[in-house]
């Protein structure tokens, strides 16, 4: 009988010691208030069209719709959208991998409209910024058909360690030319399914998300009755 006992402890204490491989997908809803501040980033041409929401780290269920940026830059900019501010996340080190998938459509073929995204870890306030991953463009351009696209392709993050209570801070928008002309962008999370990994050329009305190729953990929550 101890035997058995003694198997199955180790059995269990295996299971506990075994590392985490999954991914973290984050989706990207159309509203839902950030629970705070954060400075957008300096590397960003023009943000004075962008807005803060919550990141979600599973469906909340807000509509797809899509968020316009009139911006006609005097060159070409890289040009903000919007921001999305998670949770608190635990102590952990960030890296491995990131990919995401949005819809996106330039309203004229010569606003040269990229879309482009930027990850960052801030402290809980939305303090003492670190990058992860540098204003990435895709290769592919936006077209006069509302379609998705890699935002970004797989793509290696640069390490950086976050501490308990730290933010991820995602930001997303285009690379667009000097043209007097409208590029949109499409969030929000209430679709039955995810935009398909790497098809630039799918129309379908389904969620966008950005994937960490890592279990991005958040702090355990003790209940009491």
């Amino acid at each position: 009988m101890s035997k058995v006992i003694n198997s199955i402890i180790l059995f269990m204490v295996f299971i506990m010691a075994a590392p985490a491989f999954s991914q973290t997908r984050f989706y990207l809803p159309s509203s839902g208030a950030a629970e705070i501040t954060v400075a957008y980033d300096a590397s960003w041409d023009a943000t004075s069209e962008a807005d803060r929401v919550r990141l979600a780290s599973k469906h909340v269920y807000t509509a797809l719709t899509n968020k316009t940026n009139t911006y006609n830059p005097a060159a070409t900019q890289q040009v903000l959208n919007r921001q999305y501010i998670s949770d608190p996340i635990a102590a952990q080190t960030i890296s491995g991998n990131v990919t995401g998938q949005i819809r996106g459509v330039e309203t004229h073929g010569l606003v040269n409209g990229f879309s482009s995204i930027l990850i960052k870890l801030v402290d809980v306030n939305g303090a003492n910024p670190r990058i992860l991953l540098n204003i990435t463009t895709n290769a592919t351009e936006y077209t006069t058909t509302l379609a998705n696209k890699n935002t970004p392709s797989s793509t290696a993050l640069t390490s950086q360690t976050a501490n308990n209570g730290d933010r991820i801070v995602i930001e997303i928008g285009f690379m667009r030319d000097n043209r007097a002309a409208t590029a949109t962008q499409d969030f929000g999370d209430n679709a039955a399914t995810d935009l398909t990994l790497n098809l630039q050329t799918e129309t379908n009305t389904y969620n966008p998300w950005v994937e960490f190729s890592q279990d991005i953990r958040f702090p355990s929550v003790t209940v009491i009755d």
